[in-house]
């Protein structure tokens, strides 16, 4: 097993990494810092930071919920990072499986119990973005439009799939079941695949009796404020004037439409969708630079980050020992 966490972390930093570099247009970023005020891209850095605290600390709550041993900050901060690069491999930031990797590789939590808490927290992620999107069309009228049904539509089938996870977990072993006895697979794995199912439809019940839910869910919302914050000193170092109201629904309503696309990353639509969404509600000029803008709290926020965690996951499986060297 060891070997090929060696191998998927290896693999996953490197094809990040390539990703992000070839994604970069760096000429429109140096355009638009140029210029910037430095405070204000200092306050964002800070506050990147701080939302990457909350939800290592999250994980850590949800690790010892897993029966770990106690996750370090750093260690946990880590899984996050390599987490957000991970999942822009995966469709509508889906499932990723570097934290599950490091943390059977750090403290043998099994696959199927940490790839259920993954689902969780995206699960967690989403929720609080309902949320805040909820409290800004309570304050932003411009949200309340039908240009917004699309968010709606995507809310619709967040939850959807959220109850269908959480308040039927086994039906999934049936359904793969299903699946399995009508693809010309040996019966030995369809047996495989059908007791994955069942230890990860087990694993994502556990999560739905917890009793630290409404914890997680805080933090979730926390973390999520912590971004709406950053995205605003952002467009204040580059000189133009939002609201956290509307920063709250612009970045919100993004990442619903970014997610509900299924889109590795949300890379290109959760872009165009900010840009448009602001220039939409709060009536910002000119397009161009509210486009750079929305690039640089992109950079900050997502492929800086990317890149980082893909580091961290190549980092992760030169230090992962060979098979028969892990210590037990």
């Amino acid at each position: 097993m060891s070997r090929w966490i060696r191998v998927a972390l290896l693999g996953l930093g490197l094809v990040v990494l390539a990703g992000f570099v070839a994604s970069l247009d760096l000429a429109a970023i140096v355009s638009a810092v140029s210029g910037a005020d430095a405070g204000w891209l200092t306050l964002a850095l800070a506050l990147l930071v701080v939302n990457v605290m909350v939800k290592a600390l999250r994980w850590r709550v949800m690790a010892a919920t897993m029966g770990a041993h106690p996750l370090s900050l750093p260690a946990a901060s880590a899984a996050i990072l390599a987490g957000v690069a991970a999942a822009s491999l995966t469709p509508g930031r889906g499932v990723e499986l570097a934290k599950p990797l490091l943390l059977r590789s750090s403290h043998g939590v099994p696959m199927t119990a940490s790839t259920a808490a993954v689902v969780v927290e995206r699960l967690l992620d989403g929720a609080a973005l309902i949320i805040l999107f909820a409290v800004s069309l309570l304050v932003v009228p411009a949200g309340r439009g039908s240009t917004f049904y699309p968010v709606i539509a995507a809310i619709g089938l967040f939850l959807a799939a959220g109850a269908a996870l959480l308040l039927l977990p086994h039906r999934l072993t049936s359904l793969a079941t299903w699946v399995t006895d009508r693809l010309p697979f040996p019966a030995r794995v369809r047996s495989r695949v059908a007791s994955i199912a069942e230890r990860f439809a087990g694993g994502l019940a556990v999560w739905r009796r917890g009793g630290n839910f409404g914890l997680l869910l805080a933090m979730s919302v926390t973390a999520a404020c912590v971004e709406v914050l950053r995205l605003t000193a952002v467009f204040a170092a580059l000189r133009l004037h939002i609201s956290v109201a509307d920063a709250m629904l612009a970045f919100c309503a993004a990442n619903l439409l970014g997610a509900a696309t299924f889109i590795p990353g949300g890379i290109g639509i959760t872009e165009f969708s900010l840009a448009g969404i602001i220039t939409l509600v709060t009536a910002l000029g000119p397009r161009s630079a509210v486009a750079a803008a929305v690039l640089v709290d992109r950079v900050l926020s997502y492929y800086l980050v990317v890149a980082l965690g893909s580091l961290i996951l190549v980092a992760a499986s030169q230090k992962t020992p060979p098979s028969g060297q892990e210590g037990r």
